[in-house]
Order: C-alpha cells, then sequence, then structure tokens
C-alpha cells in the first residue's frame, strides 16, 4: 500500500485548487481497495498464529496514518467540490467518512491511549443503534 497522491491547496483560489470530481471518484475507490488490503495483512501479520514484531507494529501505525491522512484529503476533496454526496462510482461521503472513523479508532486502540469514556463515546457516535 502507498498513500495516495492528493495535493489540495485550501488557500489558493480558482480553478485546479480542489480534484475534480472524477479525481475524488477514482481515489475514493483506490482508498476502499487500499483498506482492504490493509486489513488483510493486518489479519495475516497481527492476528496470527505469532504475535506481532516491533517493525509489524511499527508498519502498522504507518499504514493507519497513511490512509487516515488520505481519508481526510479525500473529504477536503469533496468539500472543496461543494460537498457532493456520492460520487460517480457510488462511493458516498458518509461512507468515507464511516471508514475514516473505523481507522481512527483502529489507531488509538493499538498505538494511543483512550480514556474510557471518550472511547464509549465514539463507540456511540460510530454505531448509533448498538
Amino acid at each position: 500500500m502507498k498513500p495516495l497522491s492528493i495535493t489540495i491547496d485550501p488557500e489558493a483560489s480558482g480553478a485546479g485548487t480542489a480534484p475534480t470530481a472524477e479525481q475524488l471518484a477514482y481515489l475514493a475507490a483506490k482508498w476502499f481497495q487500499d483498506i482492504r488490503e490493509f486489513r488483510a495483512w493486518e489479519d495475516a501479520h497481527l492476528f496470527g498464529d505469532h504475535p506481532p514484531g516491533p517493525l509489524d507494529i511499527r508498519r502498522h501505525r504507518y499504514q493507519l496514518s497513511a490512509l487516515m491522512t488520505d481519508g481526510e484529503m479525500l473529504l477536503l476533496g469533496i468539500a472543496l467540490n461543494n460537498g457532493p454526496e456520492v460520487l460517480s462510482t457510488g462511493g458516498t461521503r458518509e461512507c468515507i467518512e464511516a471508514n475514516q472513523r473505523c481507522l481512527q479508532l483502529t489507531f488509538v486502540d493499538w498505538h494511543g491511549d483512550m480514556p474510557k469514556e471518550r472511547r464509549q463515546s465514539l463507540l456511540r457516535e460510530v454505531f448509533p443503534d448498538a
């Protein structure tokens, strides 16, 4: 998995400051595929028969960080394009946001400290019906 190449300058004005709707659709589809590949890697290396080593943990942190950065860039690109709710490939802003939150929760779960109250609040926010 390699981070997406999205460059957005929200301070610039005029044409070319945001990805086109077609570019966003392509980048979102790639991002979702990268998440699927990451989750498969995660299953194989972190939840396999052997405990993960320091390099596995470091790679996990890097991949999560890259995916979260790409997710934020996608959401910024959508906002700069006046917030289309559905991309041409069928992906939605809501689905991107949900995946972004799942990545954030995974990061905190594996690599950060979170008070119990904050964890419960995030879980209620992500899974309101649970």
